[in-house]
């Protein structure tokens, strides 16, 4: 079963094999790098299987969806939610003592955060499974109710970032408030 593309500007789907430029919107997918890089990748226009070729291109990652071709706002919450985790657990926010596990959510965002930005495997996918550990996290790490609703509404925030296909809008008013209930649950760590 073939993957269907659709077009990170205006979600038409599907979209022919070879189209360079979308139908609907006329974005232009050529002008991408990550659009040439997989088209490289998959061998595009050397291998004559077309079923080899398909599953080259999704082990590979490749253009799929919105969040697949704008994974900056999505890896940049992962990143900071990452670097703020590690100062609440290594003492910079509070005196208090804090849990060591969360160390491991910080690793598995950083690493997360990389996928998106290479594209690479259910990198999209993976992002919504640590938003929802983000949330169970915020929760289970204890600490002022402050600092859980803002570590939490970070999880929150980026799952509205990468469930289905984001509009620009949704991205850019899910990077906002992340950053927001990130500030909001490192004040609450630092004042708890």
């Amino acid at each position: 079963m073939a993957v269907e593309t659709a077009c990170p500007s205006c979600g038409f789907t599907p979209i022919p094999e070879g189209t360079e430029t979308c139908p609907a919107c006329s974005t232009q997918f050529a002008a991408n790098p990550l659009f040439k890089r997989v088209r490289k990748a998959a061998g595009h226009g050397v291998r004559k299987d077309e079923e080899d070729l398909e599953a080259t291109r999704t082990t590979l990652g490749g253009i799929t969806g919105a969040v697949d071709a704008h994974p900056g706002p999505p890896a940049g919450v992962l990143i900071a939610c990452t670097f703020a985790w590690v100062m609440r657990v290594v003492g910079v926010l509070s005196d208090r003592p804090q849990a060591v596990w969360p160390l491991g959510l910080a690793a598995l965002q950083m690493g997360i955060a990389m996928m998106l930005i290479a594209s690479a495997g259910p990198a999209k996918q993976l992002a919504q499974m640590v938003a929802i550990a983000e949330v169970i996290a915020a929760w289970a790490a204890g600490g002022s109710p402050v600092a859980q609703v803002g570590y939490g509404g970070v999880g929150v925030a980026l799952l509205v970032m990468t469930v289905g296909e984001p509009s620009d809008i949704r991205r850019w008013v899910g990077t906002g408030a992340a950053a927001a209930m990130l500030l909001f649950g490192v004040w609450g760590v630092a004042a708890g």
